[in-house]
């Protein structure tokens, strides 16, 4: 994967003027697609556990089931009716709820819910003891079973509702794993269909704003069935409102009827997935396998992901029987469902010089059909031979969420190019390179469809070499009665801070016995090369002793504290582990004389 090219070609494949690429050669790779399902926030497969019954669909799963084997599957969804949660007033079953949730959590997943008022069957919907204080009911016969439909705009029913939902928000809102909440209370299945009378604006506001107060930090869902079922003259749609509050759109209806464009409301759609995650809902499963027209068009379901942009498709049966009869399908809506970020070409240098700037330049597109709402900013991480990470570079100027969409093969790409500064204390030799995209601090977020994942979202690209910022030469030396007069020439390879100095450390069995500044008064600044040089005394304590001299770049106030000033000095193009450069012994006779040898 990875290539090297002229830095003229980089240059040109990469935008970069000729003056940043400079001589160098340049590392060019161009990663696959790996083709792999994606589990990401804000996108996936959203399974049924609970639906219109208890028992459908996780319950037959058995309580070992938690959606792993399922590809692209993200969130979980609990669909339940009031009455199961609280059949007694203030005595509220959470274990319905919490102890599906936690087997799923466990495994990485999201949960949804939907908490419905009125199922189309007894005690299915509103608790009984509602009608009983008092609330205004409406006798129907949905299903050729005579039932109570609650009237939606009764204030005791409302009253009992809040007090229901405040107590569900107080548990659930703005958790890490809460994914959306529908606004599920209205009509029969929560859907919006009311069955007994026609309702209006009125009342579509009223259970929005209580879902949105009891729970104010998370993604309220909105029905595409409102709009036909609730909308009024003159005032603003059903939708129009949950947008206003920040909520978002689903449409329950993809697969129900064989004509493919019975009840479709895509063009509903459009004002959400540009900003907010759009939601699919498919028919039963049973429905669709049991119906020859429309288990011949599950192909659809994909067509709908593409003209919803969607980010959110349902598994409204078994996931495994849906993968197996399916497969298809399914591998074909995890290639374009939500958002998928392809990094078509990253190039760099092959060697860059330590502590100064890693010119990258990256083209990235998403192949999937909606935005990457969560939004991430990629990051290029360099590790050592042992796999530790030593640098984090992270592009803070750039939010994947800006990449456009498309239709397959034609979402526009971008490329962006940046001159990371390295941190002072990189090591020489040879770095990996790896690349994730998340949070501004360099925190892997999103998984990419690329290979070489290192088991934490970051994707191994190729190398780089780091190489030294300074080399040194040393001269003639020479002893002038108690002092050596030691000669060296720095050529500098970056420019460098002011306050930079030069030292010679004079070690005795690896420990710095002293440390002496070099006679330079004009700064070390510039690249090039500087004429220098050491007038170093030896102290009457050192007589006798044989001393390893190394020179060394560092910034003045770390001078004089001892390994302080090794871990923060310049790196050398060839040094010791801390950052020296060996030049030579220096014996000390009893009687003070010096004799230098020069290191080979």
């Amino acid at each position: 994967m990875q290539l090297l090219v002229s830095a003229l070609v980089a240059a040109v494949l990469s935008g970069l003027p000729a003056a940043m690429a400079g001589t160098e050669e340049r590392v060019v790779v161009r990663p696959p697609d790996t083709g792999a399902a994606l589990e990401n926030p804000g996108m996936g497969w959203v399974f049924h556990h609970f639906d219109n019954a208890l028992h459908a669909y996780g319950a037959p799963l058995g309580p070992g089931y938690d959606g792993r084997d399922f590809p692209g599957l993200t969130v979980v969804y609990l669909r339940v009716p009031w009455s199961v949660i609280e059949p007694v007033e203030g005595q509220r079953n959470w274990a319905v709820l919490d102890t599906v949730a936690q087997r799923y959590i466990a495994a990485g997943k999201q949960i949804a819910f939907r908490l419905t008022t009125f199922e189309g069957s007894v005690y299915q919907g509103t608790p009984e003891w509602v009608r009983q204080a008092g609330a205004k009911w409406h006798q129907v016969s949905p299903y050729e079973v005579t039932c109570w439909e609650p009237d939606y705009e009764d204030p005791i029913y409302l009253e009992k509702l809040e007090r229901f939902l405040a107590a569900a928000g107080a548990r659930y809102d703005g958790s890490p794993h809460l994914a959306f909440v529908d606004v599920g209370t209205i009509g029969i299945w929560g859907e919006g269909h009311p069955i007994a009378r026609r309702y209006g604006m009125a009342m579509l506001k009223r259970h929005v704003d209580l879902h949105r107060k009891c729970f104010p930090r998370s993604l309220l869902v909105g029905q595409d069935d409102w709009d036909r079922n609730l909308s009024e003259p003159g005032e603003p749609t059903p939708l129009e409102y949950i947008r206003s509050v920040g909520g978002t759109f689903r449409d329950d209806s993809i697969l129900v009827y064989e004509d493919p464009q019975a009840y479709k409301t895509a063009d509903l759609a459009q004002p959400f997935w540009p900003d907010r995650p759009v939601i699919l809902e498919m028919a039963h499963l049973s429905h669709i396998r049991n119906n020859a027209v429309l288990s011949k068009s599950m192909g659809r379901y994909l067509e709908d992901v593409e003209a919803y942009h969607a980010s959110y498709v349902s598994i409204h049966g078994d996931p495994r029987e849906l993968l197996q009869h399916y497969p298809d399908v399914v591998r074909s809506i995890n290639q374009r469902l939500g958002y998928r970020l392809n990094l078509v070409e990253a190039s760099w240098p092959k060697q860059v010089v330590a502590s100064g700037t890693l010119p990258l330049t990256a083209t990235w597109r998403n192949v999937g059909v909606a935005p990457c709402l969560p939004g991430g900013h990629p990051a290029y991480s360099l590790f050592d031979k042992d796999g530790n990470l030593v640098a984090c570079l992270v592009d803070d100027a750039f939010d994947v969420r800006r990449l456009p969409v498309g239709a397959p093969g034609q979402a526009e790409a971008v490329t962006e190019t940046r001159a990371f500064p390295l941190p002072y204390d990189l090591p020489a030799g040879e770095l990996e390179v790896r690349v994730s995209v998340g949070d501004a601090d360099g925190t892997p977020r999103i998984a990419l469809p690329l290979p070489g994942d290192d088991g934490r979202r970051r994707y191994r690209l190729g190398t780089l070499t780091i190489a030294g910022e300074f080399a040194v030469t040393v001269g003639t030396a020479r002893v002038e009665g108690d002092r050596l007069l030691l000669p060296v020439t720095w050529d500098l390879r970056n420019v460098l801070p002011d306050g930079v100095l030069a030292y010679c450390d004079l070690d005795e069995e690896a420990r710095t016995v002293l440390s002496v500044k070099s006679a330079l008064t004009a700064p070390l600044t510039t690249v090039g090369k500087h004429r220098d040089r050491f007038e170093i005394r030896v102290p009457e304590e050192l007589r006798g002793k044989r001393l390893a001299l190394s020179v060394g770049l560092t910034h003045e106030m770390l001078m004089g504290f001892g390994d302080a000033k090794g871990y923060a000095s310049l790196l050398p193009e060839r040094g010791d582990a801390r950052r020296r450069v060996p030049v030579g012994t220096l014996e000390v006779g009893r009687d003070g004389r010096l004799r230098f040898q020069r290191a080979r």
